[in-house]
């Protein structure tokens, strides 16, 4: 992979100068300018202009990958000096309009060694709101090797403590004007070897349960609308440190129930209409959008989402999700610690990860990606309060005030989402029975522990789960869940301690055409190009019950 050279690089270089910088120095934002070399075949890398904070400016720049590198800006315009570094390198504004015409952009931003405070935060446009740092498209953000230090990004002391930062770092083509404008793709996203934490701290928390009395940040990082470019390289979020966040350590992709994309199912019913999804894709084959080697601790909703394509989620570690779910208080959850695809994502991969926590372990959701608005509550409260009966008691009149508006409470208002999603998936699948499947996602070697569910298939079609450690510690309900899950196969795992190791479900036409069919327990299915089935099993110890299959669908097979 072509940017794993570069960084290998910078760190040999970082490693030569690492020494050079003993006090007096500032963290700064280094802009460079760089070039393959073809003569010496080493990356060139020429800073341009460093930044830093207004009391910092004349000092050197702390470890990086050049020496004797003096801070010469601050604050530009409003803008926080981090992030003016970025709109110079972009040579965009936050609206993504061009700044100086005939100026090239520059490749990369260098975080250096210290700590960058937030101290104010950035007004973006909906769906963005109080951003700390928004990546132009073309520009990579990268801090300083674990090995030479950290580059810590979080908020100042001074921060309002009522007050909540929705993002710490943004990736996409604007932060103001035509935010969502699907047209406005980016790419060469780079995020790399930079600590985030939500705590107000000076150094990282350390890895513990989240605490969601001092965390001030809810996502850690968001991209999407991000696509290949020529090279291939879409994305690459790589050995950052993500602790203390309310929301997602890294988010990739956006959907949005309440944004008409125009599109629809089918006709003459309000769910038939589509809300509107700006993913991320990798190109596939050997360049994948890359998410790999995080260390991501206390979260209090998820580890790595992704709504996209071609996405390899490797080597992270995600430990202490928060469990809102002990598989009986309500009848299903909300936390998870990967997920690996939702609505349309496809050949996503989740391999060697270690996870801990979450009501699901790694899950995936393929329901039909509907629009909904306000009155769509009210019309189906009904169906919303039979799944959910506590809602009746908690939203005594109902989930839509005088004025029209819904205000069922955060959490609540995704249970309810879902409940509209599988009216609209099990619409749609009337009209076409291949609508609204996260298709063909791998997960593979992975340790799963102290989730409520290890790994959850949801209208899941050519899922291959093989070789994964999934244990149970403490309350739970199943090891494997698939659940309107289709032509999908768990094979090679160790599946220990649970309630039931896996659990198959999902009658045909409750939300999908076929319901769980087709799909194999201990069986592994031919190589492409090949017809040989194999037929590994699984290892199963101390579950109550290892196999069960109830009101699902035909053709499932167990070995």
């Amino acid at each position: 992979m072509k940017f794993r050279i570069y960084t290998l690089f910078i760190f040999f270089v970082l490693g030569v100068s690492g020494g050079a910088f003993a006090g007096g120095t500032a963290t700064c934002a280094v802009v460079y300018d760089y070039g393959w070399d073809n003569t010496t075949t080493h990356w060139l890398t020429n800073p341009v202009r460093a930044y830093c904070a207004v009391e910092d400016i004349g000092k050197i720049c702390d470890i990086h990958v050049s020496q004797n590198i003096n801070c010469t800006k601050s604050d530009e315009g409003g803008v926080p000096w981090y992030q003016a570094a970025i709109d110079y390198a972009a040579n965009k504004n936050g609206s993504g309009a061009l700044v100086e015409p005939g100026r090239r952009q520059y490749p990369v931003v260098a975080l250096t060694r210290g700590v960058v405070n937030v101290k104010y935060p950035i007004e973006a446009d909906w769906p963005l709101g109080k951003i700390g740092i928004h990546l132009q498209g073309g520009v990579q953000l990268i801090g300083v090797p674990a090995q030479f230090g950290t580059t810590l990004v979080k908020l100042d002391k001074s921060w309002n403590r009522n007050d909540l930062l929705n993002h710490m770092i943004v990736s996409s083509a604007s932060r103001v004007g035509d935010v969502l404008n699907p047209g406005r793709k980016i790419n060469s996203v780079v995020i790399d070897s930079i600590a985030i934490s939500g705590s107000l701290e000076d150094a990282i928390p350390g890895c513990k349960v989240f605490d969601d009395r001092h965390s001030h940040v809810k996502n850690g990082v968001f991209v999407f609308n991000a696509e290949a470019d020529q090279f291939g390289l879409s994305l690459n979020v790589t050995n950052l440190i993500l602790q203390q966040l309310k929301g997602n350590a890294i988010e990739l992709g956006f959907y949005s129930p309440f944004v008409d994309s125009g599109k629809a199912s089918c006709t003459n019913d309000m769910l038939c209409k589509q809300g509107l999804i700006l993913d991320v894709s990798g190109k596939g084959g050997s360049d994948p959008a890359y998410v790999a080697y995080n260390n991501i601790c206390g979260v209090g909703y998820g580890g790595i989402t992704i709504i996209g394509k071609n996405v390899k989620v490797e080597g992270n570690s995600i430990l202490h999700v928060a469990k809102t779910w002990d598989g009986e208080n309500k009848s299903v959850g909300s936390t998870m610690g990967i997920s690996i695809g939702f609505v349309g994502s496809s050949s996503n991969y989740v391999i060697n990860n270690v996870i801990e926590g979450g009501d699901y372990g790694v899950g995936s959701d393929g329901s039909f990606p509907v629009f909904i608005m306000p009155e769509y509550y009210k019309k189906y409260w009904s169906a919303i309060t039979e799944v959910h009966p506590e809602f009746s008691i908690k939203y005594p009149n109902g989930p839509v005030d005088s004025s029209g508006k819904a205000y069922l409470k955060p959490m609540d208002d995704i249970l309810a989402n879902q409940v509209l999603m599988d009216v609209a998936s099990k619409r749609a699948a009337q009209v076409d029975d291949r609508v609204g499947f996260v298709i063909y996602p791998v997960i593979q070697g992975n340790r799963i522990t102290n989730s409520t569910v290890g790994v959850s298939l949801f209208k899941v079609d050519g899922a291959k789960i093989s070789n994964n450690v999934i244990n149970s510690t403490s309350k739970s309900k199943f090891g494997i869940l698939f659940d309107s899950a289709v032509n999908s196969f768990a094979y090679d795992n160790r599946i220990n301690w649970w309630p039931v190791g896996v659990y198959v479900t999902g009658m045909p036409y409750q939300v999908s055409k076929w319901g769980s069919s087709y799909n194999g327990i201990g069986i592994k299915p031919p190589l492409e190009g090949s017809n040989q089935w194999a037929y590994p099993g699984n290892i199963f110890q101390g579950n109550i019950r290892n196999v069960v299959i109830e009101k699902a669908g035909s053709g499932n097979n167990i070995h």
